[in-house]
C-alpha cells in the first residue's frame, strides 16, 4: 500500500477492516478458498476490536466442528496482480504454541 511509506503511522492505525460478516460469507460461499491476504496491518482495525476478534475466530474456524479454517495472511505488501498467479506458496516459520508467526510468500507466474 502506498499508505506503507509514505504515511507509516496512518498505515497501522487508519485501515481497512474485514466485518465478520464479510467473513462468514467467504467461509459459506466458497469453500475451496485456502487463504486470504491483506496489505495492510490486520484484517482487523484497531477502533473496532470486537468485530476484528469475531473476524479472526470466523476465518480461523473456532467453534466449527467441520475443522473448515481460511488462514490469513496480514501485513502483506503486494506489488503484483496475484490473480494472475500460477501458484501461490507460503512458508511460515511454525512457533510451537503460537496462533501467528512471519511467513514468506513467493508467487509463480506463467512465462
Amino acid at each position: 500500500s502506498e499508505k506503507r511509506h509514505a504515511a507509516p503511522e496512518q498505515y497501522v492505525t487508519v485501515n481497512p477492516m474485514v466485518h465478520p460478516d464479510a467473513a462468514r460469507y467467504l467461509m459459506e460461499n466458497f469453500p475451496n478458498l485456502r487463504a486470504v491476504a491483506i496489505d495492510a496491518p490486520s484484517v482487523g482495525a484497531p477502533n473496532h476490536i470486537p468485530e476484528t476478534v469475531e473476524t479472526h475466530q470466523i476465518l480461523t474456524g473456532q467453534g466449527r466442528e467441520d475443522g473448515r479454517f481460511i488462514l490469513i495472511f496480514e501485513d502483506l505488501r503486494i506489488d503484483a496482480d496475484l490473480g494472475q498467479a500460477k501458484r501461490i506458496y507460503a512458508w511460515p516459520l511454525f512457533i510451537e504454541g503460537s496462533d501467528g508467526s512471519p511467513c514468506t510468500i513467493v508467487a509463480e507466474f506463467a512465462d
